[in-house]
């Protein structure tokens, strides 16, 4: 990861879990190093849960088929975003 990056004063970086799938279990723990805020699409959150990371944001439009409120219970606190608008996908809902 490049060191050229930049953190103002009041903004936390966020960290956008797309497809847990495709990334790398050692680049997902370098970049939790940085302890961002960190935002799961419902696409990745099975995974994200099985590598035992602890996430901020659960957003998308929850048509995986798993229950938002079990993912509530083992992930207290979690702020859970539905955004069941079919017209954009979940990470451009993220962005």
């Amino acid at each position: 990861m490049s060191s050229h990056h930049i953190v103002r004063d009041d903004q936390e970086p966020a960290l956008i879990i797309a497809n847990g799938a495709a990334c790398h279990e050692e680049l997902l723990g370098q970049l939790l190093e940085w302890q961002p805020l960190v935002i799961v699409l419902d696409s990745a959150i099975e995974r994200v849960i099985a590598l035992n990371i602890k996430v901020d944001v659960l957003l998308g439009d929850f048509d995986r088929g798993f229950d938002p409120k079990e993912i509530l219970q083992s992930q207290f606190p979690i702020e859970i975003i539905h955004k069941p608008d079919q017209n954009k996908t979940d990470l451009e809902k993220s962005l």
